[in-house]
């Protein structure tokens, strides 16, 4: 079934609904620490596939530029950056 969308119409509610989420951010909270607070990914057993490598571990945080932290048994961390799990 097609339905026509208007794209104004899609982006006007994505637009008005950031800003009610931004306006609800606690007094001086960062919108990266209540992104950062509602990941799934974290504390899960997590396999990422780049090229012919494979790198499993548990997703332990994100940094300020996105990039997902997994903890490894075979070394302390990796760095997996967003360009990465594109």
């Amino acid at each position: 079934m097609n339905i026509p969308v208007s794209r104004l119409g899609v982006l006007r509610a994505v637009l008005v609904e950031m800003d009610r989420l931004y306006t609800e951010l606690p007094q001086g909270e960062q919108l990266f620490f209540q992104w950062r607070k509602n990941l799934v990914t974290i504390g899960q057993q997590i396999q990422v596939n780049m090229g012919n490598q494979i790198y499993t571990g548990m997703a332990e945080s994100v940094i300020d530029d996105g990039s997902l932290m997994c903890g490894r048994k075979t070394v302390n961390w990796c760095r997996l950056s967003p360009v990465t799990l594109c």
